[in-house]
């Protein structure tokens, strides 16, 4: 194992904390000492979005096996030349985690073909003595997906995450990612931006406060919508230190309406019968690493041969999220091609995308 930190002592200090106090593991100040040691298969990228692309290309150049945090890259052109840098041979993973979490698993599991009464997908679900475990396609034919987010991020207060130069955004490429990725694993990969999204400008930053958009999963993405489906999404990162914070996606289906936090990893998923029955709330505990279950999961893949078990989360999907964001904020950035952030100025007031 090794760890690699430009500060002087940082990669030590690190290790030090590490399981065992670091014994074995080797420190360096650079990228490419630490690409150069033999004794390192693969390599997890978790720098900021700008510099993804050019470790990830050296890491895959060196040989090693690559994991990389989200979003992928600044744009969708950037997350394509990483994935082509990589390879058809080659081994990338995106640290979309929720894939591989129990609670975002079992939700997707009730979006499948109804089956029989009481059949659970394992996965550390938790229920109240009292409540009924929903079955799996519980929901009937799903008819309508909302997300809402509601946060307070003021310019500046989140470092280097609204400087798209290094970020490539705002809050949109930090949290929004997380769900449009989420639901493209639940709905289908390839999604298509439906009408004519609006974003606005925050004054100060220049980056993206409100975005609103829907995006329309085509037919086949998953059992409970046959005929594809619509999501709304809306997002205002900067609602103000006096707003009620929300973060809820709520599938409505003929048969019964799952409501639950996409970014908050415990908690519970409220599932309510169209009937009128009283609702059941299934509860999941925090995984002691959110990122162990799709680590693991990858792992088993890379190590397991040509019949191992694929891990949910490869390059290719990820590529999508960043085109779509990209479109979803034009009205912002205008086009997101490769290096729009070395021309993009502070813009104010309110924009579309086609």
């Amino acid at each position: 194992m090794a760890v690699s930190k430009r500060t002087p002592g940082a990669a030590a200090d690190f290790a030090a904390r590490l399981p065992g106090g670091g014994a074995g593991v080797a420190a360096y100040t650079d990228a490419a000492s630490l690409l150069a040691d033999a004794a390192v298969d693969a390599v997890y990228v978790a720098t900021p979005p700008g510099a993804h692309a050019a470790l990830t290309a050296a890491a895959a150049a060196a040989g090693k096996a690559v994991f990389v945090e989200k979003p992928m890259a600044r744009c969708g052109a950037e997350a394509a030349a990483m994935a082509a840098s990589v390879g058809g041979g080659g081994r990338l993973a995106i640290a979309y985690y929720r894939r591989a979490l129990p609670k975002y698993a079992w939700v997707r599991s009730l979006l499948g073909a109804p089956a029989a009464a009481g059949a659970l997908p394992a996965g550390g679900v938790v229920t109240p003595a009292s409540a009924p475990v929903p079955a799996a396609g519980c929901l009937g034919t799903l008819t309508r997906v909302a997300y809402t987010y509601v946060g307070d991020h003021p310019a500046g207060g989140v470092g280097w995450r609204d400087d798209p130069p290094v970020s490539g955004g705002g809050m949109m490429l930090d949290v929004g990612v997380h769900v449009v990725n989420l639901l493209q694993h639940w709905f289908g990969e390839d999604p298509a931006v439906e009408g004519t999204p609006e974003a606005t400008a925050d004054a100060a930053s220049g980056v993206e406060a409100t975005v609103a958009f829907r995006l329309r999963f085509p037919p086949g993405g998953c059992a409970a919508a046959p005929d594809g489906v619509a999501a709304d999404f809306s997002f205002d990162f900067c609602a103000g230190a006096a707003a009620r914070a929300v973060d809820e996606v709520v599938l409505t289906g003929t048969a019964a309406t799952v409501r639950l936090s996409v970014l908050g990893v415990p908690g519970s998923v409220t599932v309510t019968p169209s009937g009128g029955g009283a609702p059941a709330a299934v509860s999941f505990p925090a995984p002691a690493h959110v990122q162990q279950p799709l680590i693991q999961a990858v792992v088993d893949e890379w190590t397991g041969g040509a019949g191992a078990p694929r891990h949910p989360s490869p390059a290719g999907p990820a590529v999508r999220t960043s085109e779509l964001v990209d479109k979803v904020l034009r009205g912002v950035y205008g086009p997101r091609g490769m290096g729009f952030w070395e021309t993009w100025t502070k813009p104010t007031g309110r924009g579309a995308s086609t």
